[in-house]
């Protein structure tokens, strides 16, 4: 689960609903749920294998959903920095 910081939840820039990401029909992570308030740094930390690239690639709109939904709220992937 992502939660926000600071109590921003009221204008969030990401939302998961229910996201599931994976290739050739495999999920790489499922059941994320969340959301990212506008301006939030957000680390994104787990061992080899865990989602953190496929994750990525499902934000910058490279890779669709197995299942459920990245809300961008009006962003588009040009507007997220990623490092």
């Amino acid at each position: 689960m992502i939660r926000p910081q600071g109590g921003a939840a009221a204008d969030p820039v990401l939302r998961f609903h229910d996201l599931a990401l994976g290739y050739d029909g495999s999920p790489a992570l499922e059941r994320l749920a969340g959301t990212v308030a506008r301006g939030a740094l957000v680390a994104v930390v787990g061992p080899n294998g865990a989602g953190k690239s496929t994750l990525f690639k499902g934000i910058a709109g490279e890779l669709r959903p197995l299942s459920g939904a990245i809300d961008l709220c009006g962003a588009t992937p040009r507007d997220i920095a990623i490092m």
